[in-house]
């Protein structure tokens, strides 16, 4: 222990780095432990379809409280547009075909006042996105898509403009050999993908203020055991010259020096 002390008394800097470094190992080793969700091994689908939400917000903001100010689209007002961005792929190993759709394929935004408008604005080729354009249609709140083709790797993207934010999104689809719809960035993930990362948050600091306060405990104890071997030292030389005086203050060391 004496030697641990000594090295820590000489090597601050570096023990403070290497508390810093472990209590980081520690935080890391936690997060996963804490926060990596179950992993369930079972047989991949030999054919699957993703959904993605790539970003969801408000178009345009109205900032006035002048009435005659309107948002307008096709001479029909617009109280508060929001735009949606939905990736379509196939990624499974075998391709949906137009046979396998069992039930007409949808997403509805639920809570808004409707679908304003809906665009393909990528596709991976000409044919997907003639194909998209031609079997789909709006109803209501809802985007319907008859059937589609998409090819292992194949994706379309979709601009959707809807009137009012809505309170969710939901796709329902009966497609053969795929008993269920992979969803990717819904709003339900990102808002879990927030408190992963709250909580990566937390235990960053926690390891940063273990740093500190490992750094700072580590100084106290170095600079006790200094103050302690000063104070020691100085009583001994204040001990060692009172008794050199031998009551003769004439002759005494102490007076000469002076």
């Amino acid at each position: 222990m004496k030697k641990i002390g000594n090295w820590l008394k000489n090597h601050f800097i570096i023990s403070c780095i290497v508390s810093g470094f472990i209590g980081a190992i520690i935080a890391w080793g936690l997060n996963w432990i804490l926060i990596s969700p179950p992993v369930k091994v079972g047989n991949l689908p030999q054919k699957e379809l993703t959904c993605t939400l790539n970003y969801s917000q408000k178009l345009i903001t109205k900032n006035t409280k002048d009435d005659g100010f309107k948002i307008m689209y096709h001479d029909k007002e617009v109280m508060d547009p929001y735009i949606f961005s939905i990736t379509i792929s196939n990624t499974g190993d075998y391709a949906i075909e137009n046979e396998d759709f069992k039930k007409e394929f949808s997403i509805d935004f639920t809570g808004s006042e409707g679908i304003i408008k809906a665009s393909v604005i990528e596709a991976r080729n000409k044919e997907i996105w003639d194909e998209i354009l031609e079997n789909s249609s709006i109803n209501g709140s809802e985007l319907v898509f008859s059937d589609f083709f998409l090819n292992p790797g194949e994706s379309f993207t979709l601009s959707i403009i809807t009137n009012k934010n809505p309170s969710g999104i939901k796709y329902n689809s009966r497609i053969e050999g795929v008993p269920n719809l992979t969803l990717v960035n819904t709003r339900a993930d990102r808002i879990e993908e927030l408190r992963n990362n709250r909580t990566i948050f937390i235990a960053i600091m926690i390891s940063v203020v273990s740093m500190v306060t490992v750094g700072i405990v580590i100084f106290l104890i170095v600079d006790a055991k200094r103050y302690k071997k000063y104070k020691k030292e100085l009583l001994s030389q204040l001990t060692s010259k009172s008794s050199d005086c031998n009551g003769d203050c004439d002759n005494c060391p102490c007076s000469q020096e002076e």
